[in-house]
């Protein structure tokens, strides 16, 4: 983890994780042009909720990557997919599940 991502929290570190070239390829290989617009919605979604905001970056990138491969949009208006933030009790770890 590098300095900066240890400096970032909440929203900062999920858009830049979503943001990093790596991730952007692989939804744009999935989604094709429609992929920066999905990013977009994924960070939406997440600014709205205070639990994903501090999910770990590894589970909401699957949880999206699930709803990418579905071809299913993430907008609780349209309510086709979501993505629920949950707290494990032992670890206190928040994660994102589709």
């Amino acid at each position: 983890m590098s300095d900066l991502e240890k400096k970032q929290t909440g929203l900062q570190k999920v858009s830049s994780f979503l943001n990093s070239e790596s991730v952007k390829s692989k939804f744009s290989e999935i989604l094709g042009s429609k992929a920066q617009g999905f990013i977009s919605s994924v960070l939406a979604v997440c600014s709205q909720n205070d639990l994903l905001k501090n999910a770990t970056t590894e589970s909401i990138y699957s949880a999206s990557l699930m709803a990418a491969t579905l071809d299913l949009p993430i907008n609780s208006n349209l309510g086709f997919a979501y993505i629920v933030p949950y707290r494990d009790n032992k670890s206190g770890i928040v994660s994102a599940q589709f």
